[in-house]
């Protein structure tokens, strides 16, 4: 009679279900990068405007921004001159219907201030502008109290969603793994239970299933930090807003993606041992006519 050959079981729908729980963990880091350089962007983005009174010199004003540019929270500080402000006046489309009452001579000197992105922005810009509207020498401070606070509040508010929706997907996902790895030992339990018989420890048996899923654990953080980047390229190809990797590149906290990105390839590898463990210890605890 012909000898069965009988095929080993297939390692990749337990490398494939580790990729996807990772691949998911992965998409929830890139927001956390990605939504850290919004807000950043973003925030930095929104200025404080100082307007000078008329008997506010040249001197006084280039005095004035030389003391602001040396404040740490200060990113940069831009002289804007009633001829400048009047140009930026015009190109509002907003400001048409007021044209004719402005001119170069009614506008005023004019600062403008941006800040370094803090958590606690809203408060540094309205503890400043309380301090500038004290000077006499300032007519004016105009900014926006809500908008950082807005912005930094959406952004949070994404990041959970995003956060509870990973998670759903993750719980799914590890449920495939504990029955990919599952199946992958049904077919040894043979084995399991021989090496049982013949005195072999617990340890010592768990141990080269644990080594192989830390490898398939390995193949499945490539795989899904393939599947993120190719995500993230289709997705540039289709967005009406294509990325610029090179500023995109720069702008990366690398320490913290480094960081985000070891985290969740131990997380893989710790998840892996878990089920294999777990499996495994089913079978060791079954009796042998349990097994047909």
């Amino acid at each position: 009679m012909n000898k069965v050959k009988r095929r080993k079981p297939s390692a990749w729908p337990s490398i494939m279900s580790l990729a996807l729980v990772m691949f998911i963990l992965i998409l929830w880091g890139i927001s956390i990068i990605a939504f850290d350089g919004i807000v950043k962007t973003t925030v930095e983005d929104a200025n404080l405007d100082v307007y000078f009174t008329e008997q506010a010199t040249n001197k006084d004003i280039a005095n004035f921004i030389k003391e602001t540019r040396s404040n740490p929270q200060i990113k940069k500080a831009i002289y804007i001159s009633p001829e400048q402000g009047y140009k930026e006046f015009m190109n509002d489309k907003t400001n048409q219907d007021m044209a004719e009452f402005v001119s170069p001579s009614t506008l005023p000197n004019s600062v403008e201030l941006y800040f370094h992105a803090t958590e606690d922005l809203g408060s540094t810009m309205s503890e400043t502008a309380n301090k500038l509207k004290a000077n006499k020498l300032i007519d004016d401070v105009i900014y926006n109290p809500n908008v950082v606070k807005n912005i930094q509040k959406n952004i949070h508010t994404a990041q959970y969603v995003l956060l509870g929706i990973c998670f759903v997907f993750v719980l799914i996902s590890i449920g495939l793994i504990q029955s990919s790895t599952r199946l992958s030992i049904f077919a040894q339990r043979f084995i399991i239970k021989s090496m049982q018989l013949l005195g072999a420890t617990n340890n010592f048996i768990i141990k080269p299933f644990i080594f192989k899923n830390i490898k398939y654990a390995l193949i499945a953080f490539a795989v899904a930090l393939v599947m993120a980047l190719a995500l993230l390229a289709v997705a540039n190809g289709v967005m009406p807003y294509k990325i610029e990797w090179g500023s995109a590149l720069g702008s990366i906290n690398w320490p913290k993606t480094i960081g985000i990105l070891s985290a969740i390839a131990i997380f893989g590898i710790l998840l892996a041992i878990f089920c294999v463990w777990l499996s495994t210890r089913k079978y060791l605890r079954t009796k042998i006519e349990n097994l047909y």
